[in-house]
């Protein structure tokens, strides 16, 4: 996946995100894991709030629905990430399938793909259309 060389100041979360979700890659249970928080840290960097406008604190499956009408996610991609969350939390405190692991992996790539890299890349092609 290649990372537009415009707009800089996206490339260290990037980078974060990255080293989040790839740092274990040995031990699939960390890893599911990692990659909660870096959807987690998604929704951060994209300023989705902890708290709604109660004060009370917001699940991650309320930040990915905000992030998904923020960043305009394809449905079947926030359904995945509602998967990836509950696969993170259920690899918290048992076992993962193995073979969940490299589709969630690929699909962490999508999302990513979406929310930073296409969004560069239209706005790239845009100002050579100005």
């Amino acid at each position: 996946m290649a990372i537009p060389k415009r707009r800089k100041s996206r490339l260290p979360i990037l980078c974060l995100l990255v080293t989040l979700a790839t740092k274990y890659w040995s031990i699939p249970i960390i890893r599911m894991i990692e990659i909660r928080k870096a959807i987690e840290a998604i929704c951060e960097e994209r300023g989705i709030a902890s708290k709604d406008n109660d004060g009370k604190y917001r699940t991650l499956g309320d930040k990915i629905k905000e992030l998904a009408r923020i960043a305009m996610l394809p449905k079947p991609i926030v359904d995945i990430a509602h998967k990836i969350v509950k696969t993170g939390n259920d690899a918290a405190h048992s076992t993962v399938d193995s073979k969940v692991v490299p589709l969630i992996q690929n699909f962490f790539r999508v999302l990513i793909n979406h929310v930073y890299v296409l969004p560069m890349q239209v706005q790239e092609w845009s100002s050579y259309q100005d």
